[in-house]
């Protein structure tokens, strides 16, 4: 794929993404992941545990990703 043809489609899902997914959206995947906590965090016996504290991280990972993508497609749409 050419470099004109990825950005093309990068904007493509970009549009797509902040067609159906709004500020609500982000807020009730942040309340049921609780992305707003530490990766870390202490189970019952008092362990860390490394694979919760890997899940934790990615589901924080896409909650970045889709507000990015979401900030890059309404600056996309105020330059149209």
């Amino acid at each position: 794929m050419h470099p004109e043809e990825r950005i093309a489609q990068a904007r493509r899902n970009r549009r797509h993404l902040r067609q159906h997914i709004d500020e609500e959206t982000l807020r009730i995947l942040e309340e049921r992941f609780q992305t707003n906590l530490p990766a870390y965090q202490r189970n019952a016996d008092g362990h860390y545990c490394p694979i919760a504290a890997a899940l934790r991280d990615g589901q924080r990972e896409v909650i970045l990703y889709l507000r990015q993508q979401l900030q890059l497609a309404e600056q996309e749409s105020q330059n149209n």
